[in-house]
């Protein structure tokens, strides 16, 4: 009668080893599909900077070419493209359902910003379909910021990057280079979310 208890406990045992041995190789799958797309989200954002500042600059100065325009958008083009892909990279392999349905959103929205600017290179320009895409850009980015907050609500620079994320998108809806801020916020979260391992 004594002899099945330790056997019993040997198997919970390794019924517990199984199943965190399980988990660890979940969360290291998860964190090798995320990293790669963290990459590609930060050099997105700080793209946005450089085109923040390029865009800033060429709408100052006296005369504006055609050229700097074309280039303003080859780098929208580039900077929202590779924001779109990190956001479709966290809606495939993020596990939570709400960073799921903002990455989501949030990619759509980036997608159409991509063909309007380059519907916008070709002559043509229609400022409801540019206010629809950021708007719906927008609140995707707002619902995964959210969502990030309250999984790392005591890791202050994940708050404050999601903060100043924020106070970009805010910004930009009365300010283009506005983008700069929101731009460099991601790009920041991204990289610190690649530095650090981090999943979610």
């Amino acid at each position: 009668m004594m002899e099945g208890r330790p056997r019993h406990r040997m198997s919970k045992k390794l019924q517990l080893a199984f199943s965190e041995r399980r988990i660890r190789k979940g969360i290291y799958r998860m964190y090798a599909r995320l990293r790669p797309y963290h990459l590609i989200g930060a050099i997105g954002g700080f793209l946005t900077v450089l085109t923040a500042i390029i865009s800033l600059a060429v709408s100052t100065s006296y005369y504006i070419s055609a050229e700097w325009v074309i280039i303003v958008n080859m780098l929208l083009i580039g900077s929202n493209g590779l924001i779109a892909t990190y956001f479709f990279g966290a809606f495939s392999a993020s596990r939570d359902s709400l960073i799921k349905v903002g990455s989501l959103i949030a990619g759509i929205g980036l997608g159409f910003n991509v063909l309007i600017s380059i519907l916008q290179m070709a002559g043509v320009y229609v400022f409801v379909l540019a206010l629809l895409g950021a708007l719906v850009m927008m609140a995707g980015v707002v619902i995964a910021c959210i969502k990030f907050i309250m999984l790392f609500q005591r890791d202050a620079f994940v708050v404050v990057f999601c903060v100043f994320i924020f106070l970009g998108l805010l910004l930009s809806l009365f300010w283009t280079w506005a983008s700069l801020i929101s731009g460099a916020g991601l790009g920041g979260l991204l990289i610190y979310f690649y530095v650090h391992n981090i999943t979610y």
